[in-house]
């Protein structure tokens, strides 16, 4: 385990055989970082997990009582909360809504929201600026995948 100057790990929370860098924080009740992440000035809200071999990146935040699965990556100036990505996704300077997730080995691009409340089949993909709010189907619709 790895703590670094300016860095706080809350009551309650889990680190196993990872890093916690400069400046970041691991939340109260029951947060965890799980063998092989890590976080670097980045914040794990309360009641989160990051799954094995996952990283957040500079200045990303996962929000309160949201998960990453294995093999994941929330990229520089990510943010989702009380969401969750699948093993394998990845978001790269993005935002997932409140209530939504990605499917596994799904990506949200540079720039793009997925609104609250929806998600991202397994797999998919959404670019730059992609906008999609509050159904599965709009998600559905906008990779052209029959209902």
């Amino acid at each position: 385990m790895i703590v670094l100057d300016g860095s706080a790990l809350g009551d309650g929370s889990a680190l196993e055989a990872s890093a916690l860098g400069d400046g970041s924080a691991l939340g109260d009740d029951g947060s965890a970082l799980e063998d092989g992440s890590a976080l670097d000035a980045s914040a794990l809200g309360d009641g989160s997990a990051l799954g094995d071999g996952s990283a957040l990146g500079e200045a990303s935040a996962l929000g309160d009582g949201s998960a990453l699965g294995d093999g994941c990556s929330l990229g520089d100036a990510s943010a989702l909360d009380a969401s969750a990505l699948g093993d394998g996704s990845a978001l790269e300077a993005s935002a997932l809504g409140d209530g939504s997730a990605l499917g596994e080995a799904s990506a949200l691009g540079d720039g793009s929201a997925l609104g609250e409340a929806s998600a991202l089949v397994d797999g998919s993909a959404l670019e730059a600026s992609a906008l999609v709010f509050f159904s599965t189907l709009a998600v559905v619709s906008a990779l052209g995948v029959d209902e």
